[in-house]
């Protein structure tokens, strides 16, 4: 199944991808990706989950483009590549923790 909508950077990606039906929502299958064996990881923590994230997000760009020769704009557009963002921390409400995790051996100088 090939990705249609949402960000356009997606369909660049080569995933195999299936789309299972059956429950009360779909979900999807894809092919695992190769084990990165350094991460490097910015968070964002706070009350409000969805800011958490913006922040960790804000960190990772400004991460990628002081170690890099990127413009803001692309570091941001890499990321939507290659990070990962992830909830960290649900039990100590109200402090969310969400990190965004960067294969290290693209946050090198």
């Amino acid at each position: 199944m090939r990705h249609r909508g949402g960000n356009p950077c997606d369909c660049s990606l080569a995933c195999q991808r299936r789309v299972v039906h059956g429950s009360s929502a779909p979900w999807y299958e894809h092919s695992v990706r190769r084990q990165e064996t350094e991460w490097t990881c910015t968070t964002g923590i706070g009350p409000d989950l969805f800011q958490a994230a913006r922040d960790a997000t804000r960190r990772a760009v400004d991460l990628l483009a002081t170690r890099t020769a990127l413009e803001p704009v692309n570091a941001y557009l890499l990321l939507s590549l290659i990070g990962e963002l992830r909830v960290s921390e649900i039990v100590d409400a109200p402090n969310w923790v969400m990190s965004m995790h960067v294969p290290t051996r693209y946050a090198l100088r």
